[in-house]
């Protein structure tokens, strides 16, 4: 028994390995492929801020301040190039999946085998070149930190004293650092805390220490971000933020509408989540298990509480105006794990329906998950096995960002106000103007200035030091997003240079 025991503990160990190697490997397919879109604006944002540039102030854009100081820490830490991102992308991979791991081991009491499955199953799913496109988005991180703060709210109400408070106060912090780096993660995060406050096993008093203590660690990073753009003199430019974000909204609803967001949220969702056949199917006992009320008493509601999580998620993604295929990262841990729930439900029925062992149900589960796997998702899986074999390779500059490198000094200003925006850090130059790149919902009247105001402050801006080079996706993109006053200039002022590989380069005229 004593030898059974320690081959048992060493098979989980070396399966674990097989985890994290999966997870830091889960990377390799993305580190030759450029930044484009967001998250090329938060890692040329970042670069700006590395050298010296103030966020907002002289390196604008609307998202809140958290993505781009992980983007200037992985600079700092390992010198200012998209490969330190995907460094950083390695780290939070390993984390993340670790951290779901434990979660649902959590949730289902030590079920190792359902938890380590459904945790590949995460990870297949998360990494998918659809809805990962080039990393680096807010979702990825937010993930991260929400799951953070699910695992150390799951144990503080196991806890007693001090160790409850640290853990409440963690999962406080990385709850709310969830928020503040994608701000609909508000929906996903108040189920658990929801479910925290009425499973506290503390009387009315405690309550009400910990519910202070856990707001006050909740409001900490939002403190923090306050505190700093203060001591910087940046605090208007943080209120501007915001106005843009809210302005944003409306524009964009107005747009749309919400039947149009509803309406296109359900075609992205069979596109986005509802892809792997074998995980629809126990996602779908997953449901049925949350109507259990067997099954919720035996799990502490917990089959409800992931279900109305996945609800909840899914109101924030599809709420939302547009919906671009990364917002749905934040649907796959309580997508999954739902899943998850309808696993642990199938063997919690062969035990008690058919008097199955444990060891036997687990296998029967495990089979029937294997044996679908095999059915209607083999090509799937076998990608997912070439994405994490294939070797690590770094990130080169492409000949846009080559050639700009070669034909200007350090000193010599570039503007790029396209797609291309990844050319800032990849040719080591900076641009002249905050808006390092330039999109319409940019220029709308917000708290601060009008739509008016803010496109004469970027003509200005360029005037007062005019880039070298302009460079552009296309000469499209300037005709549709750059202003008007903006385009004649450029056009009085420019002149065609060279056509490179998705890059048109305008010269300043001598």
């Amino acid at each position: 028994m004593k030898s059974e025991g320690v081959f048992y503990a060493a098979v989980k160990a070396l399966l674990m390995l097989a985890l994290v190697w999966v997870s830091y490997r889960a990377i390799n397919f993305y580190t030759t492929i450029a930044f484009v879109n967001d998250s090329a604006i938060f890692e040329n944002i970042a670069f700006h801020m590395f050298k010296g540039k103030a966020l907002y102030k002289a390196a604008y854009d609307h998202k809140l301040p958290p993505i781009f100081f992980l983007n200037l820490l992985a600079f700092k830490l390992a010198g200012p190039s998209v490969n330190s991102i995907f460094a950083m992308e390695r780290i939070f991979a390993v984390v993340m999946t670790i951290t779901f791991l434990a979660v649902l081991l959590k949730l289902f009491r030590g079920n190792f085998s359902i938890a380590l499955i459904f945790t590949f199953v995460f990870l297949r799913h998360f990494y998918t070149p659809f809805l990962f496109s080039s990393g680096n988005y807010t979702e990825e991180y937010g993930s991260a930190f929400l799951l953070i703060g699910i695992l150390a709210s799951l144990y503080s109400i196991d806890s007693i004293g001090y160790k409850q408070t640290a853990l409440l106060i963690v999962s406080g912090i990385f709850l709310s650092l969830a928020a503040l780096t994608k701000e609909p993660f508000v929906f996903l995060v108040m189920p658990w805390i929801a479910y925290l406050f009425l499973k506290l096993n503390v009387n009315f008093k405690a309550r009400l220490r910990l519910g202070a203590i856990f707001a006050l660690a909740l409001l900490l990073p939002a403190l923090i971000i306050i505190v700093y753009f203060l001591k910087a003199g940046l605090f208007q430019y943080l209120i501007e933020v915001i106005s843009n974000n809210l302005a944003y909204a409306k524009y964009k609803s107005g747009n749309t509408g919400l039947e149009g967001a509803l309406t296109g949220g359900i075609g992205n969702m069979k596109k986005s989540i509802l892809f792997i056949i074998t995980t629809d199917i126990f996602f779908v006992v997953g449901v049925v298990s949350a109507f259990s009320k067997r099954f919720n008493k035996e799990y502490s509601h917990i089959p409800m509480l992931l279900l109305i999580w996945f609800i909840m998620g899914t109101l924030s993604v599809n709420l939302s105006s547009t919906q671009f295929s990364h917002y749905y990262l934040q649907l796959v841990a309580p997508f999954t794990a739902v899943a998850a729930a309808g696993a642990v439900f199938l063997v919690y029925t062969l035990k008690r329906s058919f008097n199955f062992t444990d060891r036997l149900s687990i296998s029967a589960v495990i089979a029937a998950f294997a044996l679908s796997l095999f059915v209607f998702d083999s090509a799937m899986t076998y990608q997912f096995y070439e994405r994490i074999t294939k070797p690590y390779e770094k990130r080169q500059e492409d000949v846009c960002s080559y050639y700009i490198k070669n034909n200007t000094t350090s000193t010599d200003y570039i503007w790029v106000p396209s797609y291309n925006k990844y050319t800032y850090i990849e040719s080591g130059r900076l641009s002249p103007t905050s808006y390092v790149y330039v999109l319409n919902h940019l220029f709308l009247d917000t708290f601060m200035s009008t739509g008016t105001e803010k496109v004469e402050n970027l003509l200005k801006e360029l005037k007062q030091n005019p880039p070298k080079f302009i460079v552009a996706g296309d000469i499209q993109y300037l005709k549709e997003q750059v202003p008007e006053a903006v385009n004649r200039w450029i056009s009085d002022n420019y002149s065609f240079k060279i056509r490179l590989q998705r890059c048109v380069i305008l010269q300043k005229n001598p």
